[in-house]
């Protein structure tokens, strides 16, 4: 029985990549996300101060 199995050669060579085309029409850089957060987190602390 394990003699009949076809043996195929991989295309890719084990590699698969998905998605190469990662333009997204929103870019945010991680430092601006950082800078949100810090404003929400200011933002939420003087709300609760008042």
């Amino acid at each position: 029985m394990a003699e009949d199995k076809v043996m195929l050669p991989s295309g890719s060579g084990g590699l698969v990549r998905f998605n190469e085309d990662n333009s997204s029409a929103i870019q945010i850089k991680p430092e601006m996300v950082i800078v949100l957060l810090l404003l929400v987190i200011g933002f939420e602390a003087i709300l609760r101060l008042i």
